[in-house]
């Protein structure tokens, strides 16, 4: 196999552990064959309990960041405890769902430790369907990389 005519894209991946949730991701931006970048950020942190992986549209993906961020801490505020990923997921699935017509060009995981202690992992498409799943994968890498968590 000629290594320069492999296709790179975005990977990101999750793992439900018994302590927690791994989430991984390359850290490379691609525009079709060309690498843009070699230090790109798409893991981020949304509270202490609660990340989020991104592939796909960066600025669509920052949006969302941003409003869940936004949004994390209001429901923190009001409820005196962080949002579990579950609400996290439902809150990320409803905006991705009002904007179906237009959507954001994303898929994300979202991950983390819910409120009775146990760990959660969602992915979500970008029409704001989503699944809780035990390990899974985004991007265009993502077929070789659960292949392999399969696998492994």
């Amino acid at each position: 196999m000629d290594i320069n005519k492999i296709k790179k894209g975005t990977t990101t991946i999750g793992l439900v552990c018994q302590d927690g949730v791994i989430l991984a991701a390359d850290k490379r931006a691609t525009m079709d064959t060309f690498i843009a970048s070699k230090e790109v950020k798409k893991i981020y942190k949304i509270d202490d309990n609660l990340g989020v992986t991104i592939a796909g549209g960066v600025g669509d993906a920052l949006e969302l960041i941003r409003l869940l961020k936004y949004h994390a801490q209001i429901y923190k505020f009001n409820t005196n405890i962080p949002m579990s990923p579950k609400v996290a997921s439902t809150l990320l699935s409803n905006i991705l769902q009002s904007n179906k017509y237009f959507p954001f060009l994303v898929q994300m995981l979202v991950g983390g430790i819910n409120n009775e202690g146990e760990a959660e992992l969602y992915n979500i498409d970008p029409l704001g369907g989503y699944t809780k799943e035990n390990f899974t994968a985004t991007g265009s890498g993502s077929l070789t990389a659960i292949g392999i968590l399969e696998d492994e």
